[in-house]
């Protein structure tokens, strides 16, 4: 994610909705593989209106 804002000057929310990985969402993933602390970061740069949608 890192790379990917600084290589391309995005941001999370620019991104997000457009990448799945087996067909949940960035933090459904990270937490069901026990990524605490990268799906709090994720959390916290979204907008909260981007966060209602599954």
């Amino acid at each position: 994610m890192k790379r990917v804002q600084s290589d391309f000057r995005l941001k999370l929310k620019d991104y997000y909705t457009g990448v799945s990985c087996g067909g949940n969402s960035l933090i459904r993933t990270a937490m069901l593989n026990n990524a605490v602390e990268t799906s709090t970061l994720m959390v916290k740069k979204m907008p909260k209106g981007d966060l209602s949608s599954p």
